[in-house]
C-alpha cells in the first residue's frame, strides 16, 4: 500500500513540477520506439477517505466533512488518479506539445482535476469558481 500511496504523492509533485528531474532528460529523434501500457492494479483493500472536517464557509462548501480519498480504484481494482513513470531514462521522444496552458478549478470547495502532469514551458492557472477564498495545498514527495 506504500508504494501505491508514494506513486499517488509522485502524482502530485509531477502535477506542479514542469519536468522530474528538470535538465537531465534529453530530447531525442527517436525510430522505431515503443510504448508502453497496462493497469496498474491494487492489491487488497482500500484504505478509508480521510476526514477533513469543513470549519468555514457553510454556503458554499456545505456543512458536511470532507471525505478525501487519497487512492482510489475501479471495480476489477485498477487504480484511478495516479502516475507510472521510467525511472531513470537519460534520453527519448518529447511531449506531443510541449506548450500550453493546464487548469485547476476551485469549484463547489473542491479541486479538480487534482492530479495533472504539467510539461516544462506550460502555463498552469489555478482558478477559483467559488465566491470564497481558498488556499491551495501541495504535497511533494522527495526521493
Amino acid at each position: 500500500m506504500r508504494v501505491v500511496f508514494s506513486l499517488l504523492l509522485a502524482g502530485l509533485l509531477l502535477y506542479f513540477s514542469p519536468v522530474m528531474g528538470a535538465g537531465k532528460y534529453k530530447v531525442i529523434d527517436v525510430k522505431n520506439g515503443g510504448s508502453v501500457s497496462g493497469t496498474v492494479l491494487l492489491k487488497g483493500k482500500l484504505p478509508n477517505p480521510e476526514r477533513i472536517a469543513v470549519a468555514k464557509n457553510p454556503d458554499t462548501c456545505g456543512t458536511e466533512d470532507r471525505l478525501i480519498k487519497w487512492v482510489e480504484a475501479g471495480d476489477k481494482g485498477g487504480l484511478q488518479n495516479m502516475v507510472v513513470y521510467l525511472y531513470k531514462v537519460k534520453k527519448g521522444k518529447g511531449w506531443k506539445d510541449d506548450t500550453g496552458t493546464y487548469e485547476i478549478d476551485q469549484k463547489d470547495c473542491d479541486f479538480t482535476p487534482w492530479l495533472k502532469i504539467v510539461p516544462k514551458g506550460s502555463k498552469l492557472v489555478v482558478k477559483n469558481s467559488d465566491p470564497v477564498l481558498h488556499n491551495i495545498h501541495i504535497r511533494e514527495l522527495k526521493g
